[in-house]
């Protein structure tokens, strides 16, 4: 059985020639530019999970304020004062590793 898996391994490894590895340092590079800081990630997921603009999940309220005093900012509707996290629903939800590691790990992956 290990035999079979080590006899595939080479198939199943891409090998990149030095011009995919050229592609993919810049592409990395654009990568890291583009999200430089935990604000940055934390920014692209604000706009990613309220596209049009905030609504809170509990009463449908547009209207938030910004709370930056946490490791995440958080959107505390103007209404019922509930938290919103952008990070809640996603699969980096009650995790401690910073996003940037996230969103580098998910670049790298994909």
């Amino acid at each position: 059985m290990v035999e079979s898996i080590l006899e595939r391994l080479p198939n199943l490894i891409r090998v990149h020639s030095p011009k995919d590895t050229a592609i993919d340092a810049v592409a990395l590079a654009a990568f890291q530019a583009r999200f430089h800081s935990e604000e940055a990630c934390a920014d692209y997921l604000i706009a990613q999970k309220w596209p049009n603009g905030f609504i809170c999940s509990r009463c449908s309220h547009t209207t938030a304020s910004r709370i930056n005093t946490r490791r995440l900012p958080l959107l505390e509707c103007g209404h019922c004062h509930y938290q919103a996290s952008p990070t809640v629903d996603t699969i980096m939800e009650n995790s401690s590793t910073d996003l940037r590691k996230w969103f580098t790990a998910m670049f790298l992956v994909s």
